[in-house]
């Protein structure tokens, strides 16, 4: 099973209405969270885990960053009594434009307090609510050229009082492109781990 297939069934599919009607879109314009400033914690450096649990089936993302441009993605996937793992060597870059990932964020804040007929989606805006609230701003985002460009980026993202929320992983919807929750990518929490 391919890493694009196990993203695709663990994390980054999403289920969405396929025609959402205008009562169900927040009143929602596309504008940028103010930028921050760069510090030298920054960096994605470190080991992160995301993990993700869905009518029976589990997954486990681990994302390991020797420094800001040679990081490792592995993902095993528990399905149907069969397990499968995958790693896979991502090139990391820098990503200069941070406009779509800051208007995926603030489509994610429209979204935070109204009640959400996906439980799916309900269940990740819990994991997010805690970032919301903190008026969070994009710090800097990696591109993991994976599956071509803005496909992946892992994001840091600080709150209200300069602090780091942590590092969270934007996966690209495949299915519509704005929706009940999410626009353009799925917002995830990676954890720290040792």
């Amino acid at each position: 099973m391919t890493l694009f297939r196990l993203l695709s069934l663990a994390i980054l599919i999403s289920p969405m209405v396929d025609a959402m009607s205008d009562e169900l879109q927040p009143n929602f314009q596309m504008s940028s969270i103010g930028e921050v400033r760069t510090a030298p914690d920054d960096g994605i450096s470190g080991r992160y885990q995301l993990s993700s649990e869905q009518a029976g089936d589990s997954s486990e993302m681990t994302l390991e960053c020797a420094d800001e441009n040679a990081c490792t993605l592995s993902t095993t996937l528990h399905s149907q009594g069969h397990l499968s793992v995958d790693v896979r060597r991502l090139h990391m870059s820098l990503v200069q434009d941070l406009g779509t990932a800051k208007q995926a964020l603030q489509y994610v804040l429209a979204w935070k307090d109204r009640t959400l007929r996906s439980a799916h989606n309900a269940a990740k805006m819990i994991l997010l609510l805690p970032m919301l609230n903190s008026n969070p701003k994009i710090s800097r985002c990696w591109d993991a050229n994976y599956h071509g460009p803005g496909f992946l980026l892992v994001c840091k993202i600080r709150n209200s009082a300069d602090n780091y929320e942590g590092v969270y992983l934007f996966g690209t919807l495949l299915i519509n492109s704005c929706g009940e929750a999410f626009c353009r990518y799925v917002i995830e929490p990676m954890r720290s781990v040792k």
